[in-house]
């Protein structure tokens, strides 16, 4: 008897613990599973998503609709729980480890490990804390593992549909329980039993429907029901315009409705004097080509047993345009001056046009772009009573004249004197080279294109610049305190915005290698120049900025994109181009007198006596002389000067 007792004791603890035995698994899935809260529960297991420390913008976590992943945020705490126990968590990241998105961002009390993409948690609890406290973390899906007691009565079916929705269109019910291979029973309107689903609903009406479920050795599920309503009714009709559109054309309005065959009744007012009212088959197509605001109001009329739609609305405007102007000379680079006649488009009378975003004028005659630059033209056809102004039309012309004279290579310091317009090239190599340009770049300075030729400087064959795009930089020279300046007038910065001033090192330590312009000369726009024998210039500003080296700069990294700049060291040579003659800038014939700059000096070739003055370009009186009959050296050092014979002034530089 005790035998029977303990083996029956046995038993019914064996019973006991298989009810509670069963483990079951629920999936979350991101691109599935979502909530537009911070709150998801499936299937007994809830996800909940707190602040916590977070210091990200707005509400600093959720929602948990991502579509992608479920996103803890760094500070926020996720909390799983169910009202079982939970024995494992397992979550799919979309980054290894500690990385942004990777398991490794949370820390939780005890039991959690992760490697690369996964992260494990371990354990026995109803609800378990991960807090994002590393870095964020973002799981595809989280697997809960946790102890369910074995079912002994079927679960409760559930609807897809709405409990007291009234629907437009026929529905399938479906009718689903948790209790796998559960048998589905419902009956509707209190009719005839049926088993098994979906249960399609065509037919326009109200139903209520009744479902439990069963299966074998399980007491059967309570009762649960769904009331809804179909009322099919057809559905809107669409436009093919936008909502809220200004159109600058006339446009075919076109209607249409998903069912073939619908009668559409539609009322279009707007424009001058359009009032429409009509039914007409779908799709329905209509012309409007008056100025105006519009209003549209359509419904698709009952079909079968469908009821009518309800009503789509739609507002847009419509503002016919004149057409855009005409140019009379195609856009693109020329070597000489150009002339430029605008034309108003069709319907239009007037054009108005900027040049270089200045300001706007009519046209009334023929733009004369005449001097080297670059033009953007931008023009468009004013609003008559009937039409508005056209699109704006821009036109961009670059004139590239052909130098008078070539600028020649600087072979000395010396010949930088006051006054003097010089290019900063990349190269002495003949052909196409880089100049530095009129573009000062946020900090550095942008490049052209020059062509480096043969040139003769006083009948010595050299080498020179003798052509330029229009965009390269001249600069003139300056001196302060015992150094030279670099004055630019005409450059502008990427907006276009002008940026006149003198050229400075603006930059010291790593990686900030900085030339720009500056309004107010101090010490680092303030250069020392001296030449090589190759013609390469070492020029340097004399501040504290450290990065002090004008030099050139063939990529900056980027193919493509050279520039010149100022650095420590590296980078390529500049080189210093002259406009004229080195040893005779010009020279001067006027009656009875001749004058030439010459090695050593200035000679003047006179038919008679002459009185002969020679300044420097600041005016200082260097030289004043009675010169004889004959050729006559008058001797000054290198340099750049003015000389003054029988009332007339030329300019000349002496080596």
């Amino acid at each position: 008897m005790k035998k029977f007792y303990f083996l029956f004791l046995f038993a019914l603890i064996a019973s006991i613990s298989n009810l509670y035995a069963a483990e079951k698994t629920v999936t979350f899935d991101a691109t599935v599973d979502k909530s537009s809260g911070t709150t998801l529960t499936k299937d007994g297991i809830t996800l909940s998503l707190e602040k916590g420390t977070s210091t990200t913008s707005g509400s600093g976590c959720g929602p948990l609709d991502n579509g992608t992943d479920y996103r803890p945020y760094k500070g926020n705490i996720l909390t799983i729980s169910s009202e079982y126990n939970i024995t494992k968590i397992v979550f799919t990241c979309t980054a290894n480890g500690t990385a942004k998105g990777g398991p490794g961002g949370f820390k939780t009390s005890s039991g959690y490990s992760y490697k690369d993409k996964t992260g494990t948690w371990e354990g026995t609890s109803k609800s378990i804390a991960f807090k994002a406290e590393v870095n964020q973390v973002r799981a595809k899906t989280i697997k809960v593992t946790y102890d369910a007691p074995e079912e002994t009565k079927c679960a409760t079916p559930t609807f897809n549909l709405e409990n007291g929705k009234t629907y437009a269109d026929a529905q399938t019910l479906e009718i689903t329980s948790t209790t796998a291979d559960a048998t589905i029973h419902y009956t509707i309107n209190g009719g005839a039993e049926t088993t098994g689903q979906p249960a399609a609903f065509t037919e326009n009406g109200v139903y209520t429907v009744d479902a439990w479920a069963t299966k074998d050795n399980l007491t059967a599920s309570d009762h649960t029901s769904i009331k809804f309503t179909i009322a099919k009714k057809m559905n809107k009709p669409t436009f093919n315009l936008t909502e809220g559109a200004v159109y600058g054309e006339a446009k075919v309005l076109e209607i249409t409705s998903d069912k073939v065959g619908a009668q559409i009744e539609y009322t279009i007012v707007g424009g001058g004097n359009i009032n429409i009212t009509k039914t007409e088959a779908s799709p329905v197509n209509v012309t409007l080509d008056q100025n105006g605001e519009y209003m549209v109001e359509a419904s698709v009329l009952e079909m079968d047993d469908y009821a009518k739609s309800d009503a789509a609305g739609l507002n847009f405007k419509i503002e016919l345009a004149a057409g855009v102007p005409t140019f009379s000379v195609e856009e693109g680079t020329y070597p000489e001056a150009q002339t430029i006649a605008l034309a108003p488009g069709e319907g239009g009378e007037k054009v108005f046009y900027t040049i270089n975003d200045g300001t706007e004028q009519q046209y009334i005659e023929p733009i004369k772009l005449e001097e080297e630059g670059i033009y953007k033209i931008a023009a468009y056809t004013a609003a008559t009573e009937t039409l508005a102004k056209s699109a704006t039309v821009t036109k961009t012309y670059v004139i590239n004249l052909p130098l008078e004279e070539p600028y020649i290579l600087c072979e000395d310091a010396a010949w930088l004197t006051e006054g003097a317009n010089i290019i900063f090239a990349s190269s002495v190599a003949a052909g196409e080279q880089k100049a530095m340009s009129k573009l000062q770049k946020t900090n550095n300075r942008g490049a052209a294109s020059v062509t480096i030729g043969s040139a003769f400087n006083v009948g010595k064959e050299t080498v020179g610049i003798v052509s330029k795009d229009a965009d390269v930089a001249v600069f003139i020279v300056g001196k302060s305190n015992g150094h030279i300046t670099f004055y630019t007038g005409d450059s502008k910065d990427e907006e276009n915005n002008e940026v006149a001033g003198y050229l400075y090192a603006a930059g010291s330590g790593s990686g900030k290698n900085y030339l720009r312009t500056t309004k107010i000369v101090d010490p680092n726009a303030e250069w020392s120049v001296s030449v090589a024998a190759n013609g390469a210039a070492t020029i340097k500003a004399q501040g504290a900025n450290t990065n002090n080296l004008m030099r050139y700069n063939p990529n900056n990294g980027n193919p493509g994109n050279p520039m010149f700049s100022c650095y420590g060291s590296g980078q390529e040579p500049v080189y210093i181009y002259l406009l004229g003659k080195t040893s005779s800038v010009s020279s001067m014939s006027v009656e009875g007198v001749k004058v030439f700059a010459a090695e050593g000096g200035v000679e003047v070739v006179a038919e008679e006596a002459a009185e002969v003055a020679v300044y420097t370009a600041a005016g200082q009186l260097v030289r004043q002389a009675r010169v004889a009959e004959g050729s006559t050296l008058v001797n000054v050092a290198p340099g750049f000067y003015v000389v003054r014979a029988n009332g007339t002034a030329t300019k000349v530089i002496v080596r």
